[in-house]
């Protein structure tokens, strides 16, 4: 189904990538996930029209070098989680069953919906402002590129106090790109300090 799977992972926090990939060694259905390093936006300051913290600077910033990376050296089918993804117990099963459409150019398997979600079939529904980025894929060269070209960090565009995966939403509302989510998620994010806003919080799962 997917060309390359990555976990975004800050070099500093060896904890979470630990407890991912033993998590991963459960769930995962063979497929090599590959660890990709986070920028960490304690080192990369932000510019002085980013409106929220440094760790979200960092969390777009290597959301943006996933999609780059894929788009340069050929990828078509694209899956990121981040490091604090969890799995439902029985992923490998509802993932093979994912009923994906061949229209699909996203299509996330956790998340959180900002707007009411359309109901395509069993398991299924089309998102109209998905929320949360811990994990999903970009399926095609058509959609790497929209996202990549959305990702541009550009002041006149990015001029609310959100995250990357805000600014996903708003290209979910423009219709451009078919967005599908898994229903039930089929994943959730686990417990532990965020290292987007530094809170901490439970494991969560969303309806």
């Amino acid at each position: 189904m997917f060309d390359r799977v990555v976990v975004i992972s800050l070099a500093r926090r060896p904890d979470r990538l630990a407890d991912f990939l033993g998590r991963a060694a459960a769930a995962w259905p063979g497929q090599a996930i590959e660890v990709l390093p986070a920028i960490d936006g304690r080192e990369h300051a932000p510019p002085s029209w980013w409106k929220t913290t440094p760790g979200a600077w960092g969390c777009y910033l290597s959301h943006k070098q996933a999609v780059a990376l894929a788009l340069l050296e050929g990828v078509e089918r694209l899956l990121v989680f981040e490091d604090d993804a969890t799995f439902v117990p029985d992923f490998p099963a509802r993932l093979a069953g994912l009923p994906v459409p061949a229209d699909a150019d996203w299509l996330y398997l956790g998340g959180q919906h900002l707007r009411r979600a359309e109901p395509v079939v069993e398991g299924l529904v089309r998102g109209v402002n998905v929320n949360r980025t811990h994990a999903y894929a970009l399926l095609g060269r058509r959609a790497l590129a929209a996202v990549r070209a959305h990702l541009e960090p550009d002041p006149k565009r990015w001029t609310a106090r959100h995250h990357v995966d805000h600014h996903y939403g708003i290209l979910h509302q423009a219709r451009s790109l078919n967005v599908y989510a898994a229903s039930p998620w089929l994943c959730g994010q686990a417990a532990g300090t965020s290292d987007v806003d530094g809170r901490k919080r439970p494991e969560r799962v969303w309806r």
